[in-house]
């Protein structure tokens, strides 16, 4: 292509600005408290539709049927996937199946805080490839956190160390939500979208040892805000 001038970069820069703001206003109205995360999409929904319709001008009102249509054929998709796999949390908690898990896991008598991150970690990897992560949550954090507390770990440390987990969950098939999300969206196969997913997955993970090894890591904004945790 041909080198762009100063003066078109600056054009495209200022025309940019309004997509940029977008991601400010989605994190900018969660972490202020302004809004919650459902409410922020709502906000971020309005505002998408307003530029695009209004400064971009990329849409027009006739193009709303086919949008509409392609948001619900998503959404029903990402909805069915949530439903089955609340289903088989319900029947897996039913059978007591992941309380089995963790109680064989971690009732071992030399247990300490690097084989509780380790086991915990190949737990929720294990689960997250089933279950919806809020599933995951609510059926082990009850069981975890006695042993969590009795082992001195840091609760803020053991969150973010699970954050990172659950997002690995939403990468990894069979119940890998977003990994569907994206082939919603693009049209692309889902084996095709998961490969492409493999190299950020293998980052996380790395991300997530590297938190286990320094809790300052996760531990240290916290703390400068708040006082020692």
């Amino acid at each position: 292509m041909e080198k762009a001038s100063w003066k078109h970069r600056w054009m495209t820069l200022r025309k940019a600005v309004w997509g940029g703001i977008l991601p400010i206003l989605i994190l900018g109205s969660i972490y202020s408290g302004a809004a919650t995360p459902t409410e922020s999409s709502i906000i971020a929904s309005a505002y998408a539709i307003v530029v695009s319709l209004f400064v971009y001008k990329e849409t027009s009102l006739k193009l709303w049927h086919k949008i509409f249509r392609e948001t619900i054929g998503v959404t029903a998709m990402i909805m069915l996937i949530i439903a089955s796999a609340m289903l088989f949390s319900l029947y897996l908690t039913q059978e007591q199946i992941p309380q089995q898990l963790a109680t064989a896991m971690l009732s071992m008598p030399s247990l300490n805080v690097v084989l509780f991150f380790v086991l915990t970690a190949v737990l929720f990897l294990v689960l997250g490839t089933f279950l919806e992560s809020s599933s995951i949550i609510l059926i082990t954090l009850p069981l975890l956190m006695p042993i969590m507390l009795s082992l001195d770990v840091n609760p803020i440390h053991f969150a973010v160390v699970m954050i990172v987990n659950m997002e690995i969950a939403q990468v990894t098939p069979p119940v890998g939500l977003n990994l569907f999300v994206i082939s919603g969206i693009t049209k692309e196969k889902l084996g095709t979208v998961f490969y492409g997913a493999v190299p950020f997955t293998i980052v996380m993970a790395l991300c997530m040892i590297i938190i286990m090894i320094w809790p300052g890591l996760a531990l240290w904004l916290p703390d400068t805000l708040f006082g020692k945790s």
